[in-house]
This record gives structure tokens, sequence and C-alpha cells, in this order.
């Protein structure tokens, strides 16, 4: 066999190490570097979308308690509105059932006591 042969093996082992690093410093040279910056753009891409979440989160949690608050102020409002709206509503149904009871109820129960007076009058008298 050619490849143990002892005549050719040192020229074999020469160009195996000449083109291994030939191959070496071409990769050394042009390949890392390349792929060393676009290794660095990702790290650093993905640090400020960290960052940036971060940021968003806290925002969020911010955002979220003025919401509570509001919704929490709001609702004390509208039931205090509907608290206050019930008592006026209540007060004025009061207010006009007694006037309806002093000033029409009072003159029709008076009208039907006088027409009762006069209709027990006349039975006595006809009996």
């Amino acid at each position: 066999m050619s490849q143990f042969d002892k005549a050719n093996f040192f020229n074999q082992v020469f160009w195996l190490v000449v083109l291994f690093g030939s191959f070496y410093f071409i990769l050394l040279r042009n390949f890392l570097p390349k792929l060393s910056a676009v290794i660095k753009a990702r790290r650093k891409k993905v640090t400020l979308g960290v960052q940036a979440s971060e940021k968003f989160n806290e925002e969020e949690s911010v955002i979220s308690g003025f919401y509570n608050d509001a919704i929490l102020n709001l609702s004390g409002n509208v039931r205090n509105s509907a608290n206050l709206v019930s008592e006026k509503s209540s007060n004025w149904s009061a207010d006009t059932h007694k006037s309806i009871n002093l000033n029409t109820l009072t003159d029709s129960q008076l009208s039907y006591l006088t027409f009762y007076k006069n209709i027990n009058s006349q039975k006595q008298y006809s009996l």
C-alpha cells in the first residue's frame, strides 16, 4: 500500500499539515471574526430585549395599579351616587305621598264623609 510506504510517508504528512494549517488560518482570519461579531450582536440584542421586557413589565405593573385605583374610585363614586339617588327618591316619594294624603285625599275624604252623612240623614228621615 502506498500510504504506508516510508518513502512517501513524510511527503503525505507535510501536505496534510500544510492543508490543515492553511485551512485553520483561513478560518481564523476570515470566518471566525465574522462569526464572533454575529454572536456579539445576537447577545447584545437579547440583552436589550430582556431589558426592554423588564421595563415593559414595570410599566405594566404601574399602569395596572393606576387602573385598579381608578376602578376602585369609580366604583366608590357610583356607589355613593346610587345611594344619594336612592335617598333622594325615597324622600321625594315620602313627600309626594304626604302631599297627596294631605291635599287630595283629605278633600276626597271630606266629600265622602259629607256624602255619607247626607245618606245617613236621609235614611233617618225616611224611616
